[in-house]
């Protein structure tokens, strides 16, 4: 005797729906509440922006990494920016120079 299944169309054609609108409403509830928390501002935080005009080597940042002494560094096409809170130093390849960094290009820093 042949055993018989539902049709593969039969029972997903009434829960694929039921899982997208799950989906659906989970997916904005964790985009509303993620946006609530990203507006908040702590008092006294300056929020600012960095480019060229303040001495960063480029517009365009590839990756961004604060250390445990608070410098905040800027990997960048045209090399290696550390931020200290009032100015840039910048670190770039140097050919010839075994000490220098082996690319200027930073996309990514752990």
């Amino acid at each position: 005797m042949k055993r018989k299944c539902l049709p593969r169309r039969g029972w997903l054609r009434y829960t694929r729906p039921l899982y997208a609108v799950t989906l659906g409403m989970l997916c904005l509830l964790l985009f509303y509440r993620s946006s609530l928390y990203s507006q908040d501002i702590a008092p006294g935080l300056r929020v600012g922006h960095l480019s060229q005009e303040q001495g960063l080597s480029e517009n365009i940042i590839l990756s961004i990494l604060q250390d445990s002494r608070g410098f905040l560094w800027f990997g960048t096409q045209d090399g290696l920016n550390r931020y200290d809170g009032h100015q840039f130093k910048i670190y770039r390849c140097e050919p010839g120079n075994p000490h220098s960094l082996s690319s200027s290009t930073i996309s990514a820093m752990i």
